[in-house]
């Protein structure tokens, strides 16, 4: 019987995985002579080989290509660079709209609240807006609204 090119192939890189990870005994014969192998002889003492190819526990991991070390310094400088523009942003953001709300309050007291203290007259009587100066100082806030809320 023969087996296709491909499946033969395939057959042989799966034998030798298995190959790979089978344990390997070690064993010296009556001569002397030092033996290795998947399955000692029947009486021999034999005693399983530790696995060289794998790091072993402990061992530094393998180090890093040259420029990897600079490259990974300027990956986190960057990430806190951007992470501290948008803790500003953030910041900002919050400023202007707590200066729109301010904005927007004024704007409400001046639209209901119909005397407006505005200071003392020469008299020393208390003095307020006129409908004109309140009709100019509405549209003054809602101008300053305009342009603080975006």
């Amino acid at each position: 019987m023969t087996v296709p090119a491909p499946a033969a192939l395939a057959l042989t890189m799966l034998l030798a995985a298995v190959a790979a990870h089978a344990q390997v005994y070690r064993w010296v014969d009556e001569q002397g002579k030092v033996h290795y192998g998947e399955r000692p002889p029947a009486g021999a003492k034999a005693s399983p080989v530790e696995d060289r190819l794998a790091t072993p526990p402990g061992a530094p991991a393998p180090q890093a290509a040259p420029g990897t070390a600079q490259q990974e310094r300027d990956f986190q400088r960057r990430r806190m660079e951007r992470e501290q523009q948008e803790a500003r942003d953030q910041k900002a953001a919050e400023k202007a709209r707590q200066q729109c709300e301010r904005e927007r309050s004024r704007l409400a007291q001046l639209r209901n609240v119909r005397r407006i203290p505005v200071g003392v007259d020469e008299k020393g009587n208390q003095r307020y807006m006129t409908d004109a100066e309140r009709t100019d100082a509405i549209a003054s806030q809602e101008a300053a609204i305009d342009q603080t809320c975006r």
